[in-house]
């Protein structure tokens, strides 16, 4: 996780106090905030040349940790703690580092100087997306490798699950041999360019190129971490442009692998199907089945790839919410027994919508636990599902439930506004008003760029809902001259994010 320094108007005071050979070490958090009594304390001093360790519960600072004889000595080290504020409860860590020296006194007291330190790595979102993009080219161009532009965003559920899973994990070196990453943060008006250039519409989308910037593949959405590494696999190999190629020309089973990359292009699908017509593999079925599903089709993914069910379900909703329904409701267990828990939540997700009343909220509600027991309890692996979660108690009634979840989540993480706006959604949805408006603002304070648009977009809405029309309008018109607008030419969401915000100032 990355963590953004504290917002407060001073940092917490470290001092030593002493009374002849015995000394503690105290913290005095600024004004409006407290020490959290139940997270970790980290100690790591040196008095004189005496190595002090502590880890203890913040509780445990209250009475002083023991140093012994301070006298006429320095000491120097770091503490790592978290500090909350009192209005909000919002915790941040911080990590201090402390240096001073006591007098030959035979009491007293002494502040120590305090710097703030980094946490954590440095986060890629709210980042200039230019010097990021250069870098990994340059690398590519030294190194003759290629590069994987990650096109993603800080409250987006798949991008963090690649992140998770792929970019970030313990074989990432390995998976992403041969490739320099940069991660493109969407909301950021920096990406503007690069997301016209590349026409990315949703996220997260993965392009690798070549050095010079040249298309080799891409991906759109994460369809889960074997067939991404499949892609990359694919991606290292030899340049293919399909939308160029005539599929006439090619094998029935390259032919299908083209049909399934060029299915969400604008290239006319007929002569990849002609071309792909003698083709049994999972991609040929696949890729006619999602142009015109059937039963047949159905039956043959689920008796041979139900778990690639996500690469089909989201698609062909027309079909499942009219002839399909019953051939997809009697393959559901033998999709969810082939998917992984939160695979199993997403297809469960759909079925809720093919039903009404209290048999869609038993759906969202089995959905919500399968998720919920998956969890891990590591906030890198988790976030993905997180507002998921909360969405799938929402919808099957446990509403208090979802917004106490994306609360205790936005407190845990204040780094970002991302699940005080998704708390703020679902309260306007309910028309809880002055709820979603205090998670707003709350939202407010750390966002930027699109979603700074977004999050003033739900408060202006909340605002609406209040009666209060004025306060509404003059917030969105002032969010909309704070945040940059896009070129007209730009293909960009944030055109989208704006107009949904003007409409407010009408």
């Amino acid at each position: 996780m990355w963590w953004m320094a504290l917002a407060f108007a001073e940092a917490p005071r470290v001092e030593v106090r002493w009374r002849g050979p015995e000394g503690t070490l105290h913290v005095v958090p600024p004004a409006g905030a407290k020490v959290s009594g139940d997270a970790p304390v980290d100690v790591a001093l040196v008095v004189g040349d005496r190595p002090r360790a502590f880890g203890v519960d913040g509780d445990f600072l209250h009475g002083g940790l023991p140093l012994g004889d301070v006298r006429d000595t320095s000491v120097e080290g770091t503490v790592d703690l978290q500090i909350c504020e009192d209005d909000t409860g919002i915790c941040r860590p911080e990590t201090l580092r402390v240096a001073g020296r006591v007098p030959a006194t035979k009491k007293g007291t002494t502040v120590l100087g305090v710097e703030l330190g980094s946490h954590e790595a440095p986060s890629p979102f709210n980042a200039d997306a230019a010097p990021v993009a250069d870098a990994a080219f340059a690398a590519a161009r030294a190194s003759g490798g290629r590069v994987l532009l990650d096109f993603s965003a800080v409250w987006c559920p798949p991008c963090n699950l690649l992140a998770a899973e792929v970019l970030h994990a313990d074989d990432a070196e390995t998976a992403l041999e041969g490739l320099h990453v940069a991660v493109v943060d969407v909301d950021h008006p920096s990406s503007w360019t690069l997301k016209d250039r590349y026409a990315v519409g949703s996220y997260p989308t993965v392009v690798v190129t070549d050095a010079d910037g040249g298309e080799i593949d891409r991906v759109v959405g994460y369809p889960g971490r074997e067939p991404f590494l499949a892609f990359l696999a694919g991606a290292r190999g030899e340049r293919r442009d399909w939308a160029a190629l005539d599929p006439s020309t090619l094998s029935p089973d390259d032919a299908a692998t083209g049909l399934v990359r060029l299915l969400d292009s604008d290239v006319d699908p007929g002569p990849w199907l002609a071309a792909s017509a003698a083709s049994d593999t999972a991609d040929a079925h696949l890729g006619r089945f999602r142009h015109a599903p059937t039963a047949d089709g159905l039956s043959w993914l689920v008796e041979h790839h139900p778990e690639r069910s996500l690469e089909w379900v989201p698609f062909v909703g027309d079909w499942l919410e009219g002839p399909g329904r019953e051939p997809f409701l009697a393959a559901l267990p033998a999709i969810l027994a082939s998917v992984r828990p939160g695979e199993a939540a997403d297809v469960l997700w759909f079925a809720a919508q093919l039903h009404e009343g209290a048999e869609s909220r038993a759906l969202f509600a089995s959905a919500a636990s399968i998720l919920s027991a998956s969890l891990t309890g590591d906030f890198a692996a988790d976030r993905g599902y997180l507002e998921f979660l909360a969405t799938l108690l929402d919808r099957s009634g446990e509403v208090d439930a979802a917004i106490a979840l994306l609360d205790r989540t936005a407190r845990e993480h204040p780094d970002e506004p991302t699940f005080f706006l998704a708390a703020a959604s679902h309260l306007n949805e309910h028309e809880r008003y002055a709820e979603a408006l205090r998670r707003a603002e709350l939202a407010m304070r750390t966002a930027w760029g699109d979603n700074r648009l977004r999050v003033a977009t739900e408060a202006a809405t909340a605002l609406m809902g209040l009666d209060r029309a004025d306060e509404a309008r003059s917030l969105a018109r002032k969010t909309l001259e704070e945040v940059p607008a896009p070129d007209a030419s730009l293909k960009v969401r944030t055109h989208r994010y704006r107009e949904k915000l003007a409409k407010l100032t009408e």
